[in-house]
């Protein structure tokens, strides 16, 4: 190769790694795994019509006028979180495929009670387990917890009442939760 024909390769090397993408910005190339990466990242379901669709499982839950929705992670729990304005007691909803009925231990607190039997809490057939976790430290929240299984499928659904707002806060978890539906 001549002189003159290395310097303009040379020359024409230097010119294309100073090229810029249009807007400053350099070009983003993604690879497959990035895009299935995101794809995991999508929300575990929507609300449509003051209704909370799961995407993956067969439930749904009116969302109350007043509460804060807040949507989970596909394939991560919980997949609901929703958030009383008033009081601020959470309906938290986890979905465990084929998975074992709960409670499940929490950091700070203890199940000092359960029980397995027939509960109108939820309009649901048969019976399901329920169970009172009481927090170590006084200023944190109480956990009722109702656990159920339909189709191979564990469902979590629990009340998360804040210290102080115990009578108020289980009132509005209640309410909230007569509006989950399985199909």
């Amino acid at each position: 190769m001549s002189a003159a024909r290395s310097a303009c390769l040379a020359l024409l090397l230097l010119a294309a790694a100073g090229c810029r993408h249009p807007g400053g910005r350099a070009a983003l190339v993604e690879s497959a795994d990035a895009r299935a990466a995101e794809a995991a990242r999508a929300p575990a379901g929507a609300v449509a019509d003051g209704v909370w669709t799961d995407a993956r499982f067969p439930w749904s839950i009116h969302v109350p006028s007043g509460w804060e929705v807040v949507p989970g992670v596909d394939g991560e729990n919980p997949r609901l979180t929703l958030v009383d304005g008033k009081t601020r007691a959470r309906v938290e909803v986890s979905v465990f495929p084929g998975g074992a009925l709960g409670p499940r231990e929490r950091r700070g607190c203890a199940w000092e009670f359960t029980d397995t039997a027939g509960y109108r809490a939820l309009a649901v057939p048969g019976p399901m387990t329920v169970g009172t976790c009481t927090p170590e430290d006084a200023r944190y929240a109480r956990v009722l917890g109702y656990y159920l299984q339909h189709d191979g499928v564990a469902y979590d659904v629990e009340e998360v009442l804040p210290p102080g707002k115990l009578l108020d806060g289980k009132a509005a978890a209640d309410a909230c939760l007569g509006g989950l539906r399985l199909r």
